[in-house]
């Protein structure tokens, strides 16, 4: 099987090329990496010259990406409109900042014996319901979701006290003609070619429905394949400590929690095969990647 990774990357430039540098070794994978029109000129310069001493692919791109944004969505759809034109078997979507805790042929491994798409799905009440309020309305202002100067602030404001109540108390909702059922979970997951075909073949209905939206990057993908015949493809873990995305992530002590050297112990233990997130930002944080740099071969 070819294996394609699409990484998402917008800083941590250590992090990106530890990463490349595990996927680069085994050659039955290729990288495509999407980076960010915000980075600095310098910063951006040295996440090129990272993927290109890593042979991976770059996606042209002239967009910026914002948090809970639908350019997060852009991103991904464009990673996944080009790699698809090399024929891969699997399509493996990354952050920049994520990295494998297990050696890759092991992985690979599992994904070929599988044969599964292997995405996270929320389940119970408030899922639901969260995916609902981040869908029904319009939220216009996401590009200052994350913008803590006055203007960025000011505007939230503004839109948190009328925009949301305003739709509400006129009854505005955009799911009134919507016959599906909408699900959310995380936006990193492993895909098959004809997962990834089907979901480039609904991008116009992904525009139509999801601009405009609330985080929608975790749940496109999911409503998408959930109300399709894919629904039947899902991974379903047979040991609890195993994700159906085969991603380590702690979102208990963090939004997820960042790991450090202190949780190396947890990340060898693992059943996942990817962790995330990783940062150089303190000492404790350099030395796991740098443990997982001399460590996963």
């Amino acid at each position: 099987m070819k294996h394609a990774f699409l990484i998402i990357a917008h800083n941590e430039p250590l992090i990106l090329d530890v990463l490349m540098k595990k996927l680069s070794l085994n050659n039955d994978c290729d990288t495509f990496v999407y980076l960010d029109k915000k980075i600095k000129d310098s910063l951006l310069k040295q996440l090129k010259n990272i993927v290109k001493a890593r042979k991976g692919i770059l996606v042209p791109n002239t967009k910026r990406i914002f948090w809970g944004d639908y350019s997060q969505i852009k991103s991904e759809m464009s990673l996944y409109q080009l790699a698809i034109q090399y024929n891969y078997d699997y399509y493996h979507l990354l952050s920049g900042v994520d990295l494998p805790i297990k050696p890759m042929d092991e992985f690979l491994d599992f994904i070929e014996n599988h044969n599964k798409e292997f995405i996270n799905i929320d389940k119970g009440e408030d899922a639901l319901r969260l995916t609902y309020e981040r869908v029904n309305y319009y939220h216009y202002l996401m590009h200052y979701e994350k913008d803590n100067g006055i203007l960025g602030k000011s505007k939230r404001l503004i839109f948190n006290k009328f925009g949301i109540p305003f739709q509400k108390a006129f009854n505005i909702s955009r799911l009134k003609n919507d016959n599906i059922k909408f699900y959310k979970g995380a936006n990193w997951c492993s895909l098959s070619r004809q997962a990834v075909q089907y979901l480039i073949s609904k991008r116009k209905y992904i525009r139509l429905r999801f601009h405009y939206t609330y985080c929608c990057d975790e749940i496109y993908k999911q409503t998408i394949l959930m109300n399709s015949s894919f629904s039947n493809r899902l991974f379903i873990p047979q040991i609890n400590a195993l994700t159906p995305n085969l991603r380590e992530i702690d979102w208990n002590h963090g939004n997820p929690y960042t790991w450090e050297i202190k949780d190396k112990k947890i990340l060898k233990n693992s059943e996942n095969f990817f962790a995330r997130k990783f940062s150089t930002k303190t000492e404790n944080q350099l030395a796991i990647v740098k443990y997982i740099d001399s460590n996963i071969h």
